[in-house]
């Protein structure tokens, strides 16, 4: 995927959400083609940002999650993220956690 925006950024869409038992949730973004993927190494993070409804810049910083397509070359067209249900158990992460949580993203 390209990341020609401003600063090297590009757009993702929230997808859907599965969540897994009472703990964690999986956020699944679409990339903006079909065919986009994003090939980062073992141990890198993707950088997530977005606005809040305060116009409040929000990040956060997560490993990818490629549970359905793990050993296949990673997932095309979506990106996905697991994230603890408890908002807290990421403080790093938080502002942003909770906005997904909350389904204002």
């Amino acid at each position: 995927m390209p990341f020609t925006g401003d600063g090297g950024w590009g757009k993702a869409t929230l997808l859907s959400k599965k969540h897994i038992g009472n703990s964690y949730t999986i956020y699944e973004f679409a990339l903006p083609k079909s065919y986009y993927k994003v090939p980062l190494a073992l141990g890198q993070t993707l950088e997530f940002c977005c606005l809040s409804s305060n116009d409040d810049i929000c990040t956060g910083s997560f490993y990818l999650y490629d549970g359905d397509t793990y050993g296949k070359g990673g997932s095309v067209g979506v990106v996905r993220v697991v994230l603890p249900n408890d908002k807290g158990a990421d403080e790093g992460n938080a502002q942003f956690v909770s906005l997904l949580c909350f389904g204002l993203i």
